[in-house]
């Protein structure tokens, strides 16, 4: 038993011992284990319920992973405890007053399930004395009833694969290592995933489900749960001349009333507020940030028309121009100004959990994505550093993804790139900042 002044494992305890400190609270928690299998490995669902206090090193502000969970406070008024077997019986005449069923499908509803297929884990409950995982200054007792769950349909498994993410949910293997943490507050000895403390119940999820050969109580993932093929267009956007930009807003004083670096930083703040803009207004989800860039993916099944698609494209084109050309004016005085670079792409991409089940972050993979760089790389060759500032460029290799509303009458120039080993044909319009109204 892992004995530290914070955190005691009482599973396997006699009901004899003694609590060192009286707890402050004692929590019943019905605890719901997604076991799963991802090309052949094992994990374990969990969420994020709170984060951590970031002025404080006992949970590195990042918060704890812990799987799904309902947790119900017990009542200890006119109950002073003693030791384990009398906190025992109060928890076991609390757990008989709860309908068990009930709270473990609201969870699973909750997560998506509409039927979920449960049963209750055979091994004791797993008892805990510890200092709060919020509060580091109390000791409380907390007693986990497990619950295995899992899903063995197709119909709203990608509920619990969360392939966008969106839904917050992580997968963390059961093959995780220990690390060490020095912290008397934590215990010496913890897991963490993506620098996240995972919960201190977390080696006796291992135990059980690590070791199993039978598969048939596990929700088993496919590449196409946990990423969305795609067929639609692809837009590439980069700000040219944004290193030189900020480095000239940081370095020089050129403002009456701000510093540079408050211009600076208001300058990246502003550029990210614009890209989120252009987002919200073409209604986009499926998007990257690369700093003064962007990636972002619009499916056909998400858009009326092709050519409404590109009304909607030059609006927002057209509102992002202008600002930037409004950003421009604002730093005139530093002698650097910007541009935009937009590729657009039309084909096949797939956008999810790319780099596996343990991603945590959704991103784009597909060809396209390697046709946009050597596009991208071939429109800077065939441009001047003057046409790159204070003009928006677009560029593909289609003619029909430039009919552009905002580009009509703009000269569409056309050039070779290097696409393995052949010549490929690309297309480019550009417009000034100061020729769009």
């Amino acid at each position: 038993m892992p004995q530290t002044n914070s955190f005691l494992d009482l599973t396997n305890e006699s009901d004899d011992f003694e609590f060192p400190h009286p707890p402050s609270a004692v929590w019943l928690i019905f605890s719901l284990e997604f076991p799963a299998i991802y090309q052949g490995e094992k994990y374990i669902l969990a969420t994020q319920p709170y984060y951590g206090d970031a002025s404080k090193t006992v949970n590195f502000g990042e918060g704890i992973w812990y799987p799904p969970f309902s947790a119900f406070p017990v009542d200890l008024r006119f109950f002073p405890t003693r030791n384990l077997g009398e906190m025992r019986e109060k928890l076991e005449q609390t757990e008989r007053e709860k309908f068990h069923e009930e709270f473990i499908d609201e969870i699973a509803y909750n997560l998506g399930l509409g039927e979920p297929r449960y049963e209750r884990v055979r091994e004791r409950p797993i008892d805990e004395y510890k200092l709060s995982p919020r509060g580091h200054n109390v000791y409380k007792f907390f007693r986990l009833v497990r619950y295995r769950c899992w899903h063995s349909g197709k119909d709203g498994l990608r509920n619990l694969a969360d392939p966008e993410t969106a839904k917050g949910l992580a997968y963390i293997p059961l093959n995780l290592p220990k690390v060490s943490i020095q912290s008397k507050k934590l215990g010496p000895h913890r897991f963490r995933f993506y620098s996240r403390v995972v919960a201190t119940h977390f080696e006796h999820l291992v135990g059980t489900y690590r070791g199993e050969r039978t598969i048939d109580k596990y929700t088993q993932f496919s590449d196409a749960d946990i990423v969305n093929a795609e067929e639609g267009f692809l837009l590439f956007f980069d700000v040219s001349g944004f290193g030189k930009t900020e480095a000239a807003t940081r370095t020089a004083s050129f403002h009456p009333t701000e510093t540079s670096s408050d211009i600076a930083q208001s300058f990246r703040t502003v550029l990210s507020q614009y890209f989120l803009a252009f987002f919200q207004e073409l209604e986009i989800s499926h998007y990257v940030t690369l700093g003064d860039g962007f990636i972002a993916g619009v499916p056909y099944r998400s858009i009326k028309s092709k050519p409404d698609f590109f009304r909607c494209l030059s609006s927002a084109l057209g509102n992002l121009s202008k600002a930037l050309r409004e950003m421009n004016n604002r730093i005139e005085n530093s002698g650097e100004s910007v541009g935009l670079r937009a590729s657009v792409l039309e084909g096949e991409y797939r956008y999810g959990r790319i780099a596996g089940l343990s991603s945590l972050r959704a991103e784009f993979d597909g060809t396209l994505l390697i046709d946009a760089a050597r596009l991208d790389a071939g429109t800077k060759e065939h441009l001047s550093p003057i046409q790159r500032s204070r003009h928006l460029i677009v560029s593909s290799y289609s003619e029909k993804c430039l009919d552009i509303p905002i580009l009509n009458g703009c000269d569409i120039k056309d050039f070779e790139v290097d696409v393995k080993e052949k010549k490929a044909t690309s297309f480019m319009k550009i417009i000034d900042f100061d020729a769009i109204e």
